[in-house]
């Protein structure tokens, strides 16, 4: 048989699956890195910040951002995060790519308005008109 002693994941780690890191599974560590942006305390304590977050074999995975930031995922699974988009910039959706305010237009980080005053967000294409 597997023996072994449990110990608890030190802070700016976390374990969701205590079994782990055994000859049952042995390529998955026992104790992970902590999520970008998350506050681990050690053990299974994660407190995130900002986005949701699901639980996918044994990680904490995440699924979303919330609106006026981007959902940035490198190759592969880790790590993802959330980046908050800059004032001068807007989102078609929320999660979405930030894209740079576009002169004749105001932003503020998730909304795009003409200089009329219309609420532009969600547009497919932005036309500004020739004396912009």
């Amino acid at each position: 048989g597997f023996e072994g002693t449990c110990a608890r994941c030190s802070p700016g780690t976390y374990s969701l699956a205590p079994l782990t890191g055994t000859p049952s599974k042995p390529t998955v560590p026992a104790c992970l890195p902590c999520p970008e942006g998350a506050v681990c305390a050690g053990g299974a304590a994660v407190e995130f910040s900002v986005g949701t977050w699901a639980v996918e074999d044994g990680r904490y995975r995440l699924e979303s951002c919330p609106a006026k930031y981007e959902l940035v995922r490198e190759e592969g699974w880790e790590p993802a995060r959330c980046e908050r988009c800059l004032p001068s910039q807007y989102q078609l959706e929320a999660g979405g790519t930030c894209w740079e305010c576009p002169n004749g237009a105001t932003c503020d980080g998730q909304h795009l308005q003409t200089k009329d005053g219309l609420d532009a967000t969600g547009a497919v294409e932005w036309a500004p008109d020739a004396a912009a």
